[in-house]
């Protein structure tokens, strides 16, 4: 997901996972983005 910019699209087709397996993987980690700096 870093290497990505948190597109998670473009992690899945680089994992070669379907989006929506790694979008659950994501929250079952309670994964989330790092915050924007303002």
């Amino acid at each position: 997901l870093e290497k990505t910019g948190w597109n998670r699209n473009q992690a899945a087709i680089l994992l070669k996972l379907n989006r929506t397996t790694l979008v659950e993987k994501i929250k079952k980690k309670g994964l989330a983005p790092p915050e924007a700096s303002a």
